[in-house]
């Protein structure tokens, strides 16, 4: 689990220390450069090295089972529409939405047959050698406009999109920011560009709330005199900036085993308006949004047992 947790670091890491091998020198440095200025695979919305097999292999199966992690909906979701599920919240390593919209460990494609998924996650991630074809063979994506217009209006049942469907951490790194045990922040009022991307492709919009994904990792104080808060302010110092740093199990950056399950609600259908779109209508669908996300939160987190102290709370 924390190797899976830590791909973003030793992937890169393992592609980057290949240039100290002689005889492999000049591949890697052909490979390193093409994945950084030419590669595009994950903008081109036709997701050219998906792996099916290892979408459901053993490995995610097992990491579905190590917390567990479960997939519910709320109801059928057609094949002949197209679909932009927003994630909430977004946690400190998304690892439901990765079990959950990426690989296939949980039974995806049985509870919403016809569906071809993929998550979207930042464009900076396909730019490391090794992280890029782990990402790509999950079935993920760059998270640009351009990409999420591209997935939902190519291939599918008529090669115009019907049957494609996106995941978005529709809260991206400002939940990541605020994600700690025993709380529930979402970001949603300044986020209105998937809004747009669903009514210009006409993709219906699905909330999705992960309950649990706060609870993985613990936040670690970087004003604390600890080695771990040290480590924490000399990272911050190197980058420029502050950075969301956590711990899990044992000290690492492996989650706790606790449950998560990821709850996928009603489709809010969309009316799609190509070329002059109305703003009303995007605030409109939006508010609808944070309504059916708010009743999704309501309507389950009896189910899971959680906490009353733990508040729903749209933060910004």
């Amino acid at each position: 689990m924390t190797l899976l947790c830590t791909t973003w670091f030793h992937l890169p890491l393992l592609g980057y220390s290949l240039l100290l091998v002689p005889r492999l020198r000049l591949f890697v440095l052909l490979y390193i450069i093409y994945v950084k200025y030419f590669s595009k695979a994950h903008k081109s919305g036709t997701l050219p090295y998906r792996n099916d097999a290892f979408r459901t292999s053993f490995i995610w199966k097992t990491f579905a089972s190590y917390f567990p992690l479960t997939l519910y909906r709320s109801a059928l979701l057609s094949p002949r529409r197209k679909y932009i599920f927003g994630y909430h919240p977004h946690g400190i390593a998304l690892r439901g939405a990765m079990g959950a919209f990426a690989a296939d460990g949980v039974g995806f494609s049985s509870l919403f047959p016809g569906l071809t998924n993929t998550l979207l996650i930042k464009d900076d991630c396909f730019y490391q050698p090794f992280q890029r074809e782990y990402l790509l063979a999950t079935g993920a994506s760059g998270v640009s406009r351009t990409s999420c217009i591209k997935h939902l209006t190519r291939g599918g049942h008529d090669e115009r999109g019907m049957g494609r469907s996106i995941a978005i951490t529709v809260g991206g790194s400002r939940e990541y920011n605020i994600a700690k045990p025993g709380t529930m922040g979402i970001v949603i009022k300044i986020r209105k560009g998937f809004v747009r991307v669903a009514v210009e492709t006409g993709a219906d919009l699905v909330p999705v709330i992960a309950f649990g994904e706060n609870e993985l990792f613990d936040l670690i104080d970087t004003k604390s005199s600890s080695a771990l808060g040290l480590v924490a302010r000399v990272w911050e110092f190197v980058v420029g900036h502050r950075v969301a740093f956590s711990k899990g199990r044992f000290g690492l950056f492996c989650p706790y085993r606790k449950p998560l399950n990821v709850v996928v609600g009603k489709p809010i259908e969309v009316v799609q308006q190509r070329w002059d779109m109305d703003e009303k209508y995007v605030d409109k669908l939006h508010e609808t949004y944070v309504q059916e996300l708010t009743r999704l939160w309501d309507d389950w987190k009896e189910t899971f047992g959680v906490e009353r102290d733990v508040r729903f709370e749209i933060v910004e």
